[in-house]
This record gives structure tokens, sequence and C-alpha cells, in this order.
């Protein structure tokens, strides 16, 4: 099987139950994995996948807000 050479990939709703399955695939598979989700305390954070992590504010408290910061999430870990 080949592996991917240095692809970054973004996972979202990472507080999802299913995220933390997703994140470990795509890591064994070679990717790089960043994730954003909304919550501080997650599943998918325990994974030694997991590059990176960014929370953003609910888009339900506020959709501009939620909306930059996915923007500065996609700015810093510049999934391809």
């Amino acid at each position: 099987m080949n592996r991917p050479i240095s692809k970054k990939v973004l996972v979202t709703d990472l507080e999802c139950p299913s995220a933390l399955a997703s994140v470990r695939a795509l890591g064994r598979a070679g990717f790089e994995v960043h994730g954003l989700g909304l919550a501080e305390r997650i599943p998918a954070l325990a994974s030694r996948y997991l590059r990176s992590y960014s929370q953003a504010p609910s888009p339900w408290l506020g959709l501009e807000r939620f909306q930059e910061a996915v923007h500065r999430c996609v700015q810093l870990c510049r999934p391809d």
C-alpha cells in the first residue's frame, strides 16, 4: 500500500464519536492530521496521530466568530 507523502488533512466536528476513529485511520495511513472542534475535552485529542487542534466557538452563538475560527485553523494547518 502506498502511503501519501506529507498530505495534510483537517478533520472537523472532532467532538463526534466517530472522529477518533477517523483521526486514527488517517494517521495510520500516513496523513498529517489536524482537527477542529467545539469542545475542550474530547476523546480524539488523546490520539497520537492528531498533530494540532483548534477550538472554534459554536456557530449557534455567532456565525461570524465561528467562520473566523475555521479560517484561522485552515491558515495554520494548511490542509491539502
